[in-house]
């Protein structure tokens, strides 16, 4: 997807690595058991760090993608793997685990990462929702002390690319996420002069809900109604855009005899909407539209006659006037992944050379404070031991830091690092 940029040889202590399950490798009936809530987020956080005690950690999970991020110095991406279907309760087989990619290597995890974060990868080419579903995720991991030295610049690096689509590119111009194809159903079957006659129902109240309250207003819906179960959340969103609120108790009742278009954003409800005779029975067109994940409603409902099912993998992603702007944009953001890529990849270099630079310095450090101790004893404040250790020790290893970031190639700045190595026992 981009040119090819050596990759620089490097044997770090850390290294950020990556598993990941999205539409791209697997389908929503395998996807929909891998799907994360922010609350099992953050236990999933808490697990990982009492099982595998990662340096950085990133949990993201969509309707599209679970994928998890981790800086460690030991930790494979088959430990992590098997981790994750430890906490999620799932059979660590090949009916999973072939679906996951793992990348094994920081250069080729952080090109994915700014791939993802862009919307390259998305269903929806150019998704507006992933940058801000991936700042949360990165929010949790500061919350629990996780974010990794490398993995913060990779999240730094992921930020700056996107400020500069944005204002550089056409790329997310238009009006295409999932919640806005959600949406355009309807626009798409009965055409735009009769969408005027047919009534919308939002099911939920969470993120999935919010982005298709945002978009409903471009579509000149009859009527539009909201239920939730905690009822507070749906009528406050009742409220400010003068919604029909529906009871959570008479959801059938309104599928069946009062709303058209039933568009489901529910978290952690799995097929709550189960399959009745009742569905079979229904006279007029419906369509209802799971945005859930995992998905909301029971599939075999879409085989009754007059029900139209879609799921987050049946949606039309090639909406014409918003695709081809983004399309003739893609070159451009490739070319600011490409220079950003480049710009992590120039600081990366100097991570090996820099941490050989600190173990030798707290080395240092360390035996200059036995020799201290043991020549003066309690002769000496701790202030002019600190002094003199900081000076002695900053001399001594400023040549050797010198000529790490002055070397002319990737390939020689390593071959300091291991002769580092190899004179001191640093690795």
């Amino acid at each position: 997807m981009h040119p090819v940029i050596t990759t620089i040889p490097t044997n770090t202590a850390r290294t950020v690595r990556s598993i990941a399950i999205s539409h791209q490798s697997a389908s929503v009936n395998i996807r929909q058991h891998c799907c994360l809530t922010n609350s099992e987020i953050a236990s999933f956080l808490q697990f990982v760090k009492k099982e595998l005690s990662p340096t950085g950690l990133v949990v993201l999970s969509t309707c599209n993608r679970t994928e998890i991020y981790f800086e460690s110095i030991h930790i494979s991406t088959e430990q992590m793997l098997q981790c994750f279907l430890k906490f999620k309760q799932l059979p660590q087989s090949e009916t999973f685990i072939d679906y996951f990619v793992q990348q094994s290597e920081t250069l080729p995890t952080t090109k994915y990462i700014l791939e993802v974060a862009s919307g390259l990868r998305s269903v929806v080419v150019g998704d507006m929702q992933i940058i801000n579903q991936l700042k949360t995720a990165y929010q949790q991991s500061l919350a629990h002390n996780l974010q990794g030295k490398i993995l913060e610049r990779i999240m730094q690096s992921v930020f700056k690319m996107h400020k500069r689509i944005q204002n550089e590119t056409q790329f997310r111009s238009g009006s295409a996420s999932l919640s806005y194809l959600a949406l355009n159903i309807g626009k798409l079957f009965w055409g735009v002069d009769t969408l005027s006659q047919k009534s919308l129902l939002i099911v939920g109240a969470g993120h999935i809900a919010k982005e298709v309250v945002k978009y409903s207003s471009k579509f000149q819906f009859n009527k539009i109604g909201i239920t939730n179960r905690t009822r507070s959340k749906a009528a406050k969103i009742a409220e400010q855009h003068n919604f029909e609120l529906v009871e959570w108790t008479e959801l059938e009742n309104a599928i069946l005899t009062e709303y058209d278009i039933v568009i489901f954003g529910l978290s952690n409800s799995p097929h709550f909407l189960k399959d009745k005779m009742a569905y079979h029975n229904i006279s007029q067109e419906k369509i209802l539209v799971d945005l859930g994940m995992p998905p909301n409603v029971e599939p075999s409902i879409g085989n009754h006659k007059n029900i139209s099912l879609f799921n987050v993998d049946q949606l039309n992603t090639r909406t014409k006037s918003v695709q081809l702007s983004r399309l003739n944009a893609i070159a451009h953001v490739e070319q600011i992944i490409g220079e950003e890529y480049r710009h992590f990849m120039d600081w990366y270099r100097y991570v090996p050379a820099n941490e050989r630079i600190s173990q030798l310095k707290n080395n240092l450090k360390s035996l200059l404070l036995q020799e201290l101790d043991l020549q003066f004893g309690d002769t000496l404040s701790e202030e002019v031991k600190t002094h003199f250790i900081d000076r002695l020790s900053n001399q001594i290893v400023k040549t050797p830091a010198i000529a790490l970031h002055n070397s002319s190639s990737p390939q020689k700045n390593m071959e300091l690092v291991n002769a580092l190595d190899e004179l001191f026992k640093l690795a």
